[in-house]
């Protein structure tokens, strides 16, 4: 709740208005977008947020193309979700 919370731009909004490199570069991606995801783990509020700033498509391609398949806080998450 801390990451949308606060002065606007929360730091959720400014996560999803990161400059275009953040969401085309690998390197980036890879810690951006598990980011964003855990933030919209379990929390509707903040998967409403993240919604109204960017598409969460990018977010879904990102988890069935196979690159997040080496992330480790992506695999911490999907364990999580599937024991909770």
């Amino acid at each position: 709740m801390v990451i949308q919370s606060g002065e606007v731009p929360s730091v959720l909004q400014q996560l999803c208005n990161l400059p275009w490199q953040y969401f085309s570069e690998p390197r980036l991606t890879a810690v951006l977008f598990p980011t964003l995801l855990a933030c919209c783990l379990d929390n509707h509020d903040n998967m409403v947020i993240l919604q109204q700033e960017m598409s969460f498509q990018v977010l879904e391609d990102f988890l069935h193309n196979g690159q997040a398949l080496d992330k480790p806080l992506v695999s911490i998450l999907h364990r999580t979700h599937v024991q909770g």
